[in-house]
């Protein structure tokens, strides 16, 4: 058995690829990685990430069969927008039919709007945080886009402050993100 599976897709120069073409790996951790433990704690403490999301509906960007795609209040990238059922779910092995179309259908359209703001084949990590082994009953799947611009023709670089810290500065606010990607070219919202 393998605590953690972390299948993550990259994208541009800008993220380091050496494939200059969007490609997916998949890591298996011999351990749960410290971001997806501190996440596993918070949604066994009970920390409601649909209930999150209906709080702030005003960052949703995007929805289609019972996905969101939403700008988290908590991001760490400028633009940075999460696709998540709206009901609790350990990962895309769970969904329904709907939610599998829903999924498929937002990554192609959250990607085409990034295109379309960014000018440009966006640079981005995608990555896909599903339950860790043992924690489907509490877990909540998350897919994660950290688009590496800024604005259109300018990179974000991590500070010296954000490496050291982990403490992320960042350069829009999640209400702005949610309405620059709404707005972008690319999809129905």
């Amino acid at each position: 058995r393998t605590p953690f599976v972390y299948p993550f897709e990259s994208r541009g120069d800008e993220v380091g690829v050496t494939l200059h073409h969007p490609h997916g790996q998949v890591y298996a951790f011999p351990f749960v990685p410290a971001v997806q433990a501190r996440a596993g704690e918070a949604f066994a403490a009970g920390y409601d990430l649909a209930g999150a999301v209906a709080e702030h509906e005003g960052l949703i960007v995007a929805q289609a069969g019972g996905i969101v795609a939403w700008c988290p209040p908590y991001a760490r990238f400028p633009l940075e927008c999460w696709l998540i059922p709206r009901r609790r779910v350990p990962g895309p092995w769970a969904f329904t039919a709907e939610e599998a179309d829903g999924f498929a259908a937002l990554l192609g359209e959250l990607t085409a709007r990034y295109d379309a703001y960014f000018e440009r084949a966006t640079a981005y990590m995608l990555t896909l945080h599903a339950a860790p082994w043992g924690a489907d009953g509490t877990w909540h799947f998350t897919a994660q886009f950290y688009p590496i611009m800024r604005a259109p023709g300018r990179v974000k670089y991590l500070a010296s402050v954000e490496q050291g810290t982990g403490a992320f500065t960042v350069d829009v606010m999640p209400e702005r993100a949610a309405d620059i990607l709404r707005s972008a070219a690319g999809g129905a919202a």
